[in-house]
């Protein structure tokens, strides 16, 4: 077979540039670590590196969930903390005002005392979370839980959900509660009441409805579980009143009486002022209810030391209130107590949930080590051979290009 000078130098360059090729791969492994440089390296290898990785970056987002999780529910734990300590702070002054020596003075600057409570414990009820949400509005996190209702009483403003993230594939972690269950949904030690103004009320700056508080227990408890509406209108001499209805049934509980702003209105055994100047019209409401906030139990006992009666059946009013509180308080730190418990159980979930993903993360990147790095004295040891190549077929090259029959000649 005849060769000709050409294929002898097509043959030598291909040669050289196979070698110079290999070089280079083995040039760029050594530069980034890497026994792949590309796909084509390693098909399979390739291809298994791509799944490890996209574990590793879905360890990450679950990760930084575990994070935010762990900040909210340590906020959420020292909230509830500081919460137990407040309503503390406030039996210790409720059992204070049961002291019968205390003159109107003594139990106003007790009220003065609750009230500033009061305020310091729906701030921590309205605690925002480090990305601004409030952690006890369930799922409406831009909605403030706890606010004042134009008759100046605390109402809950959020839902009933609560916020959750993905701490592991299938694993949804709740990061806050919502209010209601913590500070709303409370059994109350006897049955009681709440009250409400009409959002339809016309007057304008609206007039206010107290908390109120029962008065005489017995005669509230014949009456639950009925609610009542007061309802305003002009008198023929033209003087404001006011008359009390069963909400149900339209039963007429009080009779149209005249109206005085904060003067006490009684029926069937409770007591509340309205003040301010409704409008003909106007209507508020009392809710027969078996449960009481937390901020209730504390507005209830703040009306109770401001409306001081003392006679034989005021002090017996007052006494039982005292004993409601308490009791309604207690039963307040039992519900942040469960609170704090759950919270503290899905502290342990988060931790051992973050201990799996440190420990699985640390299996993923030693197999990935396995696929992709580089033995560094392997390539060092193949890059000097590849030299020795490189250099063996230039001097070949080198030696066969000079043949020539004109040499013989």
């Amino acid at each position: 077979m005849r060769i000709s000078t050409q294929q002898i130098y097509d043959t030598g360059l291909r040669n050289m540039q196979d070698v110079t090729q290999q070089q280079q791969k083995t040039q760029s492994q050594l530069s980034s670590g890497k026994r792949l440089t590309q796909p084509s390296d390693d098909p399979v290898a390739a291809a298994r590196v791509l799944q490890l990785n996209q574990t590793l970056s879905l360890s990450g987002q679950y990760q930084n969930n575990i994070t935010l999780a762990t900040n909210n529910l340590n906020l959420e734990d020292s909230t509830l903390s500081s919460v137990s300590s407040t309503l503390t702070k406030i039996r210790g002054l409720a059992l204070q005002a049961n002291d019968g020596s205390l003159n109107a003075s003594d139990r106003q600057a007790i009220a003065t005392q609750v009230t500033q409570l009061l305020t310091q414990l729906t701030g921590l009820a309205n605690t925002k979370d480090s990305s601004g949400q409030y952690l006890f509005s369930g799922n409406k996190g831009d909605t403030i839980p706890f606010a004042k209702d134009a008759s100046g009483n605390y109402q809950y403003q959020g839902d009933e959900g609560q916020r959750s993230v993905a701490i592991d594939d299938g694993v949804q972690l709740p990061v806050n509660d919502n209010g209601k269950s913590v500070f709303v949904d409370i059994p109350s030690a006897q049955k009681t009441f709440y009250t409400q103004a009409s959002p339809n009320n016309t007057a304008k700056p609206p007039a206010a409805i107290s908390s109120g508080m029962v008065i005489d227990q017995s005669t509230f408890d014949n009456f639950y579980p009925s609610n009542m509406s007061v309802t305003f209108s002009t008198g023929g001499s033209g003087q404001l009143q006011y008359s009390i209805q069963d909400r149900a049934t339209g039963r007429q509980l009080v009779a149209p009486t005249d109206y005085s702003s904060g003067a006490p209105i009684q029926a069937e055994g409770i007591q509340f002022n309205i003040t301010g100047k409704p409008q003909p019209g106007d209507t508020f409401f009392v809710q027969s209810s078996g449960k009481q906030s937390v901020m209730g139990s504390v507005e209830k006992l703040v009306y109770g030391l401001q409306h001081y009666n003392n006679t034989d059946v005021g002090n017996k009013a007052f006494n039982n209130l005292i004993q409601d509180t308490l009791a309604n308080l207690d039963n307040a730190q039992a519900s942040v107590s469960k609170a704090q418990t759950d919270v503290g159980a899905r502290q342990n979930t988060v931790s051992t949930t973050n201990d799996l993903h440190t420990q699985s993360d640390s299996q993923t990147q030693a197999v990935l080590s396995k696929l992709q790095d580089l033995d560094y004295a392997a390539a060092a040891s193949q890059l000097s051979m590849q030299n020795m190549v490189l250099q063996a077929a230039q001097l070949s090259f080198s030696q066969v290009s000079k043949l020539s029959l004109f040499n013989n000649l």
